[in-house]
């Protein structure tokens, strides 16, 4: 079962985190408007390398008692054209930028369709839970009775029964205490999908493999973006403290005089000379190296999480394998069981005792099944090639 378990495939059909219909109106509308404020950011960034006011149009108008009015149009244009790879690292940044922000919304959106899928297996595993303790519950007052009637013939003591009693009454607040798990449950999945859960298809989850998981893991990807975007940004604040070339032009006219209209143009040539270029150039490119190695660091913590999550996987493999064995061996106490009871050696309480432990046990597998999936889930919202 571990080989079949671990091997490394995916079926490539459909994939699992594409859809929005599982959401709730109020997580797809905050996830519209996110997705409308990127936009509006990026494409201000994209016009950003203009220079502020490159562009001005200036209107006076003046007049003084016994002369004519004067009417002045001024259009004035300054713009910078060469700022040392600032402009060209303005334009990067805003694709980077954007890049990041789509990656950002996705990675968003796939933790609250991660949180309704893992609340929906819970809940499914709860009402799983609540079977296995009713069948808990059928036994345990089975065994109440054969006490009581084996202290009311004087073949136990009192303490058997009182032991009993309170078995049967622990499995009781269990059960409660299972409920009310159960609509806690409930109450959440309402916050983030309009769906109830017996409404929303789960996914069956194959193992990823750990190269799979790498090459596409999601927090690595954006690690990356966030070094190129890095890199930009010190690129132009590094511009700052370098030559740039602006060129101007500015066209008079007087609208009193139509004889009048003068242009002029030209270029500026600017060396900035700041005490603290060194410094701010080396803290920029700093930043720049800080995400490099935090980008290492991220890389390291996705290996340790895909460990941990591949260890837990094998660790309820393990769980499940010794559970079937369980079954087996209920499976032949009920068959020699069954048989004593035709013979008229056993009771039909002894067959049902037997019964509901083989039910639970098979209850035992779901459960587990619903835990690997849980955990198979964590390593599926990281990677972006998540067909299933």
């Amino acid at each position: 079962m571990l080989n079949k378990l671990f091997i490394s495939s995916i079926i490539l059909s459909s994939s699992l985190f594409s859809t929005t219909n599982i959401l709730s109106s109020t997580q797809n509308e905050l996830l519209d408007l996110d997705i409308q404020k990127a936009s509006s950011d990026v494409s201000k960034l994209k016009k950003d390398w203009i220079d502020k006011n490159a562009i001005t149009y200036t209107y006076a108008y003046s007049k003084q008692d016994n002369t004519p009015a004067s009417k002045l149009s001024i259009l004035s244009i300054n713009q910078s054209i060469f700022r040392s790879g600032g402009i060209y690292y303005a334009i990067k940044y805003a694709s980077n930028v954007n890049e990041n922000s789509k990656l950002s919304l996705e990675i968003q959106k796939r933790n609250i369709v991660t949180s309704i899928l893992t609340t929906t297996y819970n809940i499914k595993k709860l009402d799983l839970q609540i079977l296995k303790q009713n069948l808990s519950l059928k036994n345990a007052v089975i065994d109440y009775e054969k006490k009581k009637e084996s202290v009311f013939n004087g073949l136990l003591d009192i303490s058997f029964l009182n032991n009993a009693v309170l078995t049967k009454n622990n499995i009781k607040m269990a059960l409660i205490d299972l409920e009310y798990s159960k609509q806690t449950l409930i109450n959440t999945l309402s916050t983030l999908s309009d769906l109830s859960y017996d409404k929303i298809q789960l996914p069956t989850l194959k193992f990823l493999s750990k190269n799979n998981f790498s090459k596409d893991n999601l927090n690595i990807k954006k690690a990356n973006i966030d070094i190129k975007t890095q890199k930009s940004l010190s690129g132009i604040s590094n511009a700052q403290y370098l030559p740039k070339i602006s060129v101007n032009y500015t066209k008079t006219k007087n609208h009193s005089n139509d004889n009048f209209s003068n242009d002029k143009y030209g270029f500026n040539v600017i060396i900035p000379i700041d005490f603290k270029t060194n410094s701010a150039m080396s803290s920029n490119n700093l930043a720049y190296l800080k995400t490099k190695i935090k980008k290492r660091l991220i890389k390291q913590q996705e290996e340790v999480f895909f460990k941990s999550n591949e260890l837990e996987i094998k660790n309820i493999s393990k769980k499940i394998e010794l559970t079937e064995q369980n079954i087996k061996a209920y499976k032949e106490l009920l068959i020699a069981t069954k048989e004593q009871y035709d013979a008229g050696l056993k009771t039909s309480n002894d067959v049902e005792v037997l019964s509901n432990s083989k039910k639970s046990e098979v209850l035992s597998i779901k459960t587990y099944e619903i835990d690997k999936q849980i955990k198979l889930l964590e390593l599926y919202k990281r990677v972006s090639n998540d067909k299933i």
